[in-house]
């Protein structure tokens, strides 16, 4: 069986420099946080910056499963929440070996 070639799409206009960069450099965050205040507020500040996607989490029970199966590049991790605590989930964090060097 051969595999159908794909037709063309057609003519599209090219990826300016700075497109192609942000799509390159391209991170994630994840922000574990149940202050819907603090959460506009890293929202805002990361919204100035394209080549970051940021997800969120209101709890360290949600949180974590989520930190699985993003890989984010960087965890930003609330202390004081509910349920688990922040020191709790960073010990649970620091032992997914796959984020071991997030």
């Amino acid at each position: 069986m051969q595999p159908e070639a794909l037709a063309p799409l057609g003519p599209s206009a090219p990826l300016q420099g700075t497109a192609l960069t942000v799509l390159a450099a391209q991170k994630t965050v994840l922000y574990i946080e149940d202050s819907s205040t603090n959460l506009r507020l890293m929202r805002k500040i990361l919204s100035k910056r394209p080549e970051i996607l940021m997800h969120d989490a209101p709890s360290a029970e949600l949180g974590l499963p989520l930190a699985r199966s993003l890989q984010p590049d960087l965890i930003l991790l609330d202390l004081n929440l509910p349920g688990i605590d922040g020191y709790q989930a960073l010990k649970q964090l620091r032992q997914i070996p796959s984020l071991q060097q997030v």
